[in-house]
């Protein structure tokens, strides 16, 4: 009953060693198949130039939010800020023009994809918009209550500076 046993148990440890060389092939197949591929690189998204088109949009409404907001009548700029997307904007604009209530408006959307290099560095897409837009400068009395305490408690800060270098 003992060799019976001896024989059966012989077999079973057969048997996982063949599966067990059968899957150490397979995973040599698998890593000899990958190695030929390692140099093409795609990236994570789809579209990467879509990616830098939404950021130069998304910085073109900032600028616009930020102007209204400000009731800003001169030129400015953003600097460079990150978007939601994984892009990121700068944004400059020129002087409001009364007549029309509208501000010029460049937007530049970068988008840079990581890991990957080019001979420039970080391989890198960059999207460019301008536009006349229409703004609406909101009124100081318009104001949303947070902005106006805000307003309200700035000036009062250039007051007391001013009051307190007489």
């Amino acid at each position: 009953m003992e060799i019976l046993t001896e024989s059966s148990a012989k077999q079973n440890d057969r048997l996982v060693t063949v599966f067990a060389v059968f899957a150490i092939l397979i995973a040599i197949a698998i890593s000899f198949a990958s190695l030929g591929n390692h140099d093409i690189v795609s990236p994570a998204v789809e579209n990467p130039e879509d990616i830098a088109a939404d950021a130069a949009a998304a910085g073109i409404q900032a600028a616009k939010g930020h102007i209204e907001c400000h009731s800003l009548k001169s030129g400015g700029s953003l600097p460079r800020q990150y978007y939601v997307n994984g892009g990121r904007f700068e944004v400059i604009w020129g002087e409001f023009n009364p007549i029309d209530s509208t501000v010029k408006i460049r937007s530049t959307g970068y988008y840079e994809l990581p890991g990957v290099a080019d001979e420039f560095g970080t391989k890198s897409y960059c999207a460019r918009l301008e536009t006349d837009i229409k703004v609406n400068l909101i009124a100081t009395h318009n104001q949303s209550p947070i902005l106006a305490r805000y307003y309200q408690r700035h000036q009062l800060a250039i007051e007391s500076n001013l009051r307190a270098a007489r």
